[in-house]
């Protein structure tokens, strides 16, 4: 089961096993991805935007509490890097 696996990659991860990390980043990446492209329809702006995802996540991870599976803590993180990214581009100047 997916959230058992993921429990123990995080326990891992927390402790600083990459290689669990990176398990965790293959089980989630396509699910992710296609979250992400709600954000933005630009290629190269959803692969940095799933790259973020990601790289907050690596950053937060021992802020994780396992009060909920991993996948809707990842998944909140993800709205809001889109969020963010929304923002960044609103306030850049009109391209002519």
């Amino acid at each position: 089961m997916a959230d058992d696996e993921d429990s123990e990659d995080v326990k891992a991860a927390q402790g600083g096993d990459g290689e669990a990390y990176g398990r965790l980043i293959r089980r989630h990446q396509s699910e992710i991805a296609r979250r992400m492209w709600r954000f933005t329809r630009d290629p190269a702006a959803h692969a940095d935007l799933v790259q973020e995802v990601f790289v907050d996540a690596y950053r937060g991870l021992n802020s994780y509490r396992r009060l909920a599976p991993f996948s809707h803590w990842l998944h909140k993180i993800a709205v809001r890097a889109g969020y963010a990214y929304w923002r960044r581009r609103a306030r850049e100047p009109a391209r002519a």
